[in-house]
């Protein structure tokens, strides 16, 4: 097995970032991309509308039915995980749905899509406006979940949001346990490029993935995954861009129009904060490490299988 400094190395921020830039992995992305897109579209005949399920603001509802240990039994049967490990403690915050950013989610995807549709009419824009108004109200948009020393903090959100996002935070309790030496929310150096965020976030992600996929079998409610899709594209697309723009290759045209209407109220937000949504020269800026983490980890994921998620807990894998 190789050393264990070695590992820390090939699972560092900076080393990931490499692995991905690399100019086979463009073609690679544009076949997720595609796949990706397809299995959304098919969503989009199945979705009841507005089935986002309840609105869940406390503890006790989280627990009907047995929800949170469903997910946590899903997360720990998926990774092979002891039955040693301990409970996280989970906290829903109770504060009120920002009003402000529903609006401003609202007006920003009504306005993608009279964009998008080429909509002339302004009666018609502000329909198409006040229907993302109800979406984003439905929804429920929140502040982020977060995952420190043990504990889960999930926001007031819906069924279809909270539980696969409930499993996410979930594997970073998880990575808290099998690798702790890779340090949980504080990366091990003030340095990004020794850290791993990269690696801890795509590990969520994958595992948050599968999570929505087996709600939407189980509630046969497809907006579990329906939602997970509008993040994880807009996520790709972010990945694709800055590809593209590092090796000067063209983006496809198909794969960038068929996403203009695919946004996510969390990316919404990060562009809208740094006011630089619409300027096309600011689209193709470095991704997230969410962003990073998750493409890498679909390439990976079709080359080595699902099992990968598995052996990065026991440090038995390499990029």
């Amino acid at each position: 097995m190789d050393s264990y400094i070695t590992i820390l190395h090939n699972y560092s921020n900076q080393n990931l970032e490499q692995v991905l830039l690399r100019k086979e992995n463009i073609d690679k992305l544009e076949e997720i991309l595609d796949e990706k897109l397809k299995e959304y579209k098919s969503t989009s005949k199945n979705c009841k509308l507005f089935n986002y399920g309840k609105l869940i603001n406390k503890k006790e509802k989280l627990n009907d039915k047995g929800s949170l240990s469903e997910v946590i039994d899903f997360v720990n049967d998926f990774l092979d995980v002891p039955k040693t490990i301990s409970k996280p403690y989970l906290s829903i915050d109770n504060t009120e749905i920002n009003q402000s950013r529903i609006a401003l989610f609202s007006v920003l995807f009504g306005s993608q899509i009279w964009y998008g549709l080429g909509v002339d009419s302004v009666a018609l824009a502000m329909l198409c406006i006040s229907v993302s108004f109800v979406h984003g109200a439905t929804e429920g948009i929140i502040n982020p979940a977060k995952y420190n020393n043990g504990i889960i903090h999930l926001p007031v959100c819906r069924t279809t949001l909270v539980l696969p996002v409930l499993a996410h935070e979930y594997v970073h309790h998880v990575q808290n346990f099998f690798i702790p030496c890779l340090g949980y929310p504080i990366i091990t150096s003030p340095n990004y490029d020794e850290g791993h965020n990269v690696l801890m976030e795509g590990h969520a992600r994958g595992v948050e993935r599968e999570c929505s996929k087996e709600w939407s079998l189980r509630s046969a409610n497809p907006i579990f995954y329906r939602i997970n899709l509008q993040n994880e594209i807009s996520e790709l697309i972010s990945s694709y861009r800055w590809m593209c723009k590092t090796f000067n290759i063209q983006l496809n045209k198909h794969l960038i129009s068929t996403t203009r209407l695919i946004f996510t109220e969390r990316r919404l937000a990060e562009w809208s904060y740094k006011n630089k949504i619409f300027k096309n020269k600011n689209l193709n800026k470095k991704p997230t490490n969410h962003s990073m983490g998750n493409t890498l980890f679909q390439i990976k994921e079709r080359e080595d299988g699902l099992d990968i998620y598995r052996k990065i807990l026991r440090m038995n894998y390499l990029f």
